[in-house]
């Protein structure tokens, strides 16, 4: 993870003080505790600047080339501006849009881009050059040129996992007649991480998985949001998502950092969850647009999705091999290892 994380615990078994990931301090106390309890307690404290984006459909048409025009796509119900007519939708790339009333609320924060479409369109190309076992969709210059510049809407939080859990801990032990024994061990950690910075994405075409793939963003490059800074090649995706959704997906990735980090810690060969009771709390939440290039290709009933952060140009694709063009290699590599061998036999 590349926030900042911050925690203390205390610690009554000989276990090492070590520093984890740079900034994480990590000791455990172990007692005696034996309850079965996995639920995790989940607090939320929000700023009331989070918008409410149902628009309401109707036939507005809007002959300004100069004017943020929102959409909303019937096939794929992607929700985004563009400045100028837009004919395909940026996500499925079906013709099948609506014009909606413009009655969002522009989002306070954003953070600018620094990656060009260039560089962008170069990366992609980068995988699949020289590999002809890439399906011909992907090379197309049609899909190429549909990788979309965007800012999508997300929100940032600081976060803090505190309480009690509790694990079985256990070491085996060959004993007599090579029989295995396993001494037994009830290990309780006390916590409170602060983890600073935490995002999560507010549209569920970009998964939570592949969105915290691409982030590693500056946060010192925050500044209030301008007009100015979207250009005319440019797209706002906005939420489709609740935001009790987006906590649930950071509050997620937290407690799943947390517990590994925890379990680090345990010295024992065995390390099984016996009790959660830590709570989850969000404080200073900002909404906030991000940069993003995407490119979404469906192929075989699959979508395929190229992600890069606008900002600092890391990347989460995924390729697949083409049966065709698997089949097409194979017929041309056995001819050629035909044709070698055959001209081996006949010059030796």
């Amino acid at each position: 993870m590349n926030n900042d994380v911050f925690f203390n615990n205390e610690n009554e078994e000989n276990e090492d003080k070590s520093v984890l990931d740079n900034n994480i301090v990590e000791t455990l106390d172990i007692i005696d505790d034996s309850n079965n309890n996995d639920s995790v307690e989940v607090n939320e404290e929000k700023n009331s600047n989070n918008n409410d984006l149902m628009p309401v459909e109707n036939n507005i048409s809007d002959d300004s080339n100069n004017k943020s025009i929102l959409y909303k796509c019937n096939d794929c119900n992607l929700i985004y501006s563009k400045t100028g007519e837009n004919k395909e939708c940026i996500y499925c790339g079906k013709n099948n849009l609506s014009v909606i009333d413009n009655n969002i609320d522009d989002i306070p924060y954003i953070i600018p881009f620094k990656i060009d479409k260039d560089k962008a369109i170069d990366t992609y190309k980068n995988y699949f050059k020289f590999n002809s076992l890439v399906p011909s969709i992907f090379k197309k210059k049609s899909t190429i040129s549909s990788i979309s510049k965007i800012y999508v809407a997300a929100e940032l939080y600081d976060v803090n996992v505190a309480g009690n859990i509790s694990f079985f801990g256990g070491d085996k032990n060959n004993g007599s007649n090579n029989n295995t024994d396993v001494k037994k061990y009830d290990v309780k950690n006390t916590v409170n991480f602060d983890f600073k910075n935490m995002i999560g994405c507010c549209n569920s075409k970009i998964t939570n998985d592949k969105f915290s793939s691409i982030n590693d963003y500056d946060f010192e490059q925050i500044q209030q949001f301008d007009s100015n800074i979207i250009n005319d090649d440019t797209s706002i995706v906005y939420s489709d998502l609740s935001p009790m959704d987006v906590s649930n997906n950071v509050s997620n990735t937290v407690m799943d950092y947390s517990l590994s980090v925890i379990k680090k810690n345990i010295n024992h060969q065995i390390k099984k969850l016996r009790e959660n009771k830590l709570a989850v709390n969000f404080s200073n939440n900002k909404n906030i647009l991000v940069p993003l290039y995407l490119l979404n290709i469906n192929y075989n009933d699959n979508n395929y999705t190229y992600l890069m952060n606008g900002q600092t140009g890391k990347v989460n694709f995924s390729i697949v091999y083409g049966k065709k063009e698997l089949i097409i290699t194979s017929i041309i590599l056995f001819i050629l290892i035909f044709f070698i061998s055959v001209l081996f036999v006949y010059f030796i």
